[in-house]
């Protein structure tokens, strides 16, 4: 009965509809954030879920970060398809986001490439091997070999074409 109940008062969204929302609760960061409509009605939002985030930071949002948000409706309420981070105050190309550079455990390694879990708990993927070279860049070598899981990096955050935020290796500690 509840569940009936539920799915009448509910407004069915449209796979291609997007509705603004707020991060209220993030005390699961690992797993999900609950996001909140306008309407108060509470989203679930696997971290997952969200496509598009400042240097790719998704479990460490802080309550009240804005969202826009695509939605279905199943039978415990809302589940987020995909959610983008939309705050004014998350400057995706400037300040603290961009040329971020952060510490890091590698949890997955293979050859050049991998995935270590920032010491604010964000995955990223990384790169290790020479960037830059222009006028306004720079470079660095780190030998791939030094890196195992487990190993402690830093590393630097770019924008990607392909997969928004990536990381590369700066140094290992």
């Amino acid at each position: 009965m509840e569940s009936a109940k539920l799915e009448t008062e509910l407004y069915v969204p449209q796979p291609d509809e997007w509705f603004q929302a707020t991060l209220t609760d993030n005390s699961h960061k690992e797993k999900f954030h609950i996001l909140s409509l306008s309407t108060g009605a509470s989203v679930y939002c696997p971290w997952q879920k969200i496509s598009y985030s400042p240097g790719m930071h998704r479990q460490c949002l802080p309550v009240g970060t804005l969202f826009s948000v695509r939605l279905v409706l199943d039978k415990r309420g809302y589940y987020a398809l995909e959610a983008r981070v939309e705050d004014a105050n998350s400057n995706f190309d400037s300040g603290r986001w961009y040329n971020e550079l952060a510490k890091a455990t590698i949890t997955d390694w293979k050859v050049r490439t991998g995935c270590p879990a920032r010491d604010c708990g964000c995955p990223i993927f990384v790169l290790c091997g020479r960037y830059g070279g222009g006028p306004n860049g720079f470079e660095f070598e780190v030998n791939p070999e030094d890196i195992t899981v487990g190993s402690r990096v830093e590393i630097n955050l770019r924008r990607s074409s392909k997969r928004g935020w990536v990381g590369f290796i700066w140094q290992v500690l």
